[in-house]
């Protein structure tokens, strides 16, 4: 079976389209996170009250309830990791 460069090159070119769009769909994400982190950091009450309207929802729902700290104080890079058990 003969290779047809042409469709492998228009292919690759496709593929790389994708990326450049999935690139700046993930770098907005990342913006809105950021906006949305600095506007609700120190709504302490307003993030337990959604918190608890998911428990509602989802009583297996699994995350992190703000204390009595901004969320803001959290340093300028962190990994988050999800965790799913099986």
């Amino acid at each position: 079976m003969p290779i047809n460069y042409q469709e492998i090159y228009t292919q690759i070119k496709q593929v790389g389209l994708g990326a450049k769009e999935r690139r700046k769909k993930k770098e907005e994400a990342q913006e809105l996170a950021k906006t949305l982190l600095e506007t609700y950091s120190s709504q302490l009450d307003f993030l337990r009250s959604k918190v608890d309207s998911a428990k509602t929802a989802d009583a297996n729902i699994r995350c992190a309830v703000p204390l009595d700290e901004a969320l803001a104080s959290l340093p300028t890079r962190c990994l988050i990791l999800l965790f799913n058990p099986l």
